[in-house]
């Protein structure tokens, strides 16, 4: 098993360009033994919801784009920094030290070498409370419980309150360990690393480019514990 974990954020930005990590692994019922029934619901409830709506027009899975693992796929402010050290990454997930999955609207949860159709919606509003109702919580606390992992760090924008009309992704990080914490999961560390959100004045640029960097420097000090001591709150 994995001994760190790590959550990171889609981005509205894609290039499906048919590039896959590895084999393309996927998250499997091995990896969720109690909630991989809600994974497929909540997939298929969002991919009905998806198709009955006709504004905005372009909210679509693209089932026709070339499959492309999540890693490749995801083009934005937070992969930009993130893309010369991703073959590294796939090594340390390669040699079993580390795990990447992201939160996805589309999707529910994705390992980051899953292969994934170019889709367009948000992790708001109608989508927010679909993931809400179908355990995207519950989904993320039995990955913890199952993988039990020592370290587990998320890298999120915006909120970490119920909020539908804000992009949900990281409440449903911090509810998730919360959630795999009080059923028994047993951390050295793990938590959240955050920017504030743009109602404060910052572009998407800056939010998420900043959190890229947070992880790429904390990936060279070995995703250890002490890195998050020199990370100040609120700022």
């Amino acid at each position: 098993m994995p001994d760190t974990i790590v959550f990171i954020p889609c981005s509205k930005s894609k290039k499906p360009n048919g590039g896959i990590a590895g084999q393309g692994v996927a998250l499997t019922q091995a990896d969720l033994p109690n909630a991989w029934n809600q994974l497929q619901n909540g997939k298929q409830q969002i991919d009905n919801y998806i198709r009955q709506q006709r504004q905005p027009f372009n909210w679509r899975i693209d089932y026709n784009s070339p499959l492309t693992s999540a890693i490749y796929l995801y083009q934005g402010f937070f992969y930009v920094p993130l893309q010369p050290h991703i073959p590294k990454k796939l090594q340390e997930i390669n040699n079993v030290r580390l795990r990447i999955f992201i939160i996805s609207p589309a999707y529910g949860i994705i390992d980051c070498r899953e292969p994934i159709y170019n889709y367009d919606c948000q992790m708001n509003n109608n989508i927010a409370d679909i993931c809400r109702n179908v355990g995207l919580i519950d989904i993320i606390s039995d990955l913890l419980l199952k993988l039990k992992p020592s370290r587990v760090f998320g890298y999120f924008a915006g909120i970490n309150h119920w909020n539908r009309n804000r992009d949900m992704s990281r409440y449903f990080f911090t509810e998730g360990l919360r959630m795999a914490c009080n059923n028994g999961l047993k951390l050295n560390c793990g938590g959240c690393f955050y920017r504030s959100p743009r109602s404060q004045g910052r572009r998407a640029e800056t939010i998420f480019g900043a959190l890229a960097r947070v992880l790429v420097a904390h990936n060279k000090n070995g995703l250890d514990c002490t890195f998050a001591d020199n990370v100040p709150h609120n700022g």
